[in-house]
């Protein structure tokens, strides 16, 4: 399989231009059918501008042929690359239109597909519980029949437990993933993402040397291979590892990076959460101003690309700045905001955060 990607990526332009070349020549299911065989290779390595353009194009040639089968397939495809670019409604419109078409013919195995990415997309709305309903029925579809959809669709059910608070399930569901990826023989980025999970569930459950040393070995693996979307990941969760240690420079380093990285491309749901994160090392070594100014581009960032999740962590980090500069009105104000957000989402940070704001108003 690594071949054919050193292939794919030799021969990326060539193909993206024979997507076109196929629709304006009058063979809509070769259009379609290829934009499909590319879309697992384009996604993975962050080919995002061709990934979107394949599949409008094949889109556009499946309705103008009124071939249903190729808009079903198509509009699945194209919903996920939305969902990357933190276009939820259009992925969500594409996703529900994908899932009917599969289930009027009667594809489970598309289906399954459409219900996944539902998951992912639902999953970014803040909409967890639906998420998670999608993920597992998807899951229940997949196990037994296609073991590499199984093992993605665990490794996601794996990341909405994490935000729910429920690391036992999580890490069991990372767990079965890796074994799914070594038994299928996916390429190694695959599997390296789950890991990386893996060492942010070991962080959440406090055991910290054991996310520190693996997430070392990711870096350093990511660095050398990549691909960039995966160095990202893995130095974000090391840097949150290394600022539960106490080493605040090294957190910093580790979350510079991983900024710059998911800067180059254009990945805005990382590039919040990382600059949210960089707020709180920066709060905790005293610079105040210069966390303000990461926390508040965090929160346009997750306005703008309506995550509503990541709008909670940055309500939440700038009134744990207020509160430490001293403005206990403002602390009030975006804990309550917070809170609402949190609790809506149903995550565990609505009880922290609930005594933070009693102990504020006993205070004033």
């Amino acid at each position: 399989m690594e071949q054919a990607e050193a292939w794919q990526e030799t021969e990326r332009a060539s193909l993206v231009a024979a997507v076109v070349f196929a629709a304006d020549h009058g063979h809509p299911e070769h259009s379609w059918q290829l934009a499909e065989s590319l879309h697992g290779y384009l996604s993975r390595h962050g080919y995002v501008e061709d990934w979107l353009r394949t599949h409008q194009v094949a889109l556009g040639a499946a309705l103008a042929a009124g071939d249903r089968a190729g808009e079903a397939v198509t509009r699945t495809y194209l919903g996920s690359c939305y969902m990357f670019l933190d276009r939820g409604e259009d992925a969500l419109d594409n996703l529900y239109r994908a899932l009917e078409l599969h289930r009027q013919a009667g594809n489970r195995n598309l289906e399954t597909g459409a219900l996944g990415f539902l998951g992912y997309v639902c999953g970014r709305a803040g909409r967890f519980a639906e998420a998670l309903e999608y993920t597992r029925l998807a899951i229940g579809y997949a196990s037994g029949r296609d073991v590499q959809r199984e093992a993605l669709l665990r490794e996601h059910a794996g990341k909405l437990l994490t935000v729910l608070g429920r690391f036992d399930e999580a890490f069991d569901n990372y767990e079965r993933a890796i074994v799914l990826y070594r038994e299928v023989g996916l390429p190694s980025d695959v599997q390296q993402l789950a890991e990386i999970c893996v060492g942010d569930v070991y962080r959440n459950m406090g055991r910290l040397d054991e996310a520190r040393e693996l997430l070392e070995r990711l870096v350093a693996d990511a660095a050398d291979h990549g691909p960039v979307p995966n160095e990202a990941n893995a130095r974000h969760r090391l840097g949150n590892t290394y600022w539960a240690l106490g080493r605040l420079d090294d957190a910093l380093a580790q979350l510079t990076e991983a900024l710059g990285l998911a800067r180059t491309v254009g990945v805005f749901f990382t590039e919040s959460e990382v600059l949210v994160d960089l707020g709180v090392v920066h709060r905790d070594a005293g610079r105040l101003e210069e966390a303000l100014d990461m926390v508040g581009e965090a929160l346009t960032l997750a306005v703008a690309t309506k995550e509503r999740y990541q709008q909670a962590r940055a309500l939440d980090a700038l009134a744990g700045l207020h509160d430490r500069a001293g403005h206990p009105d403002l602390a009030e104000d975006h804990w309550r905001r917070a809170y609402d957000l949190f609790t809506e989402l149903g995550t565990p940070e609505a009880d922290r955060i609930r005594p933070r704001i009693t102990a504020l108003v006993s205070a004033l």
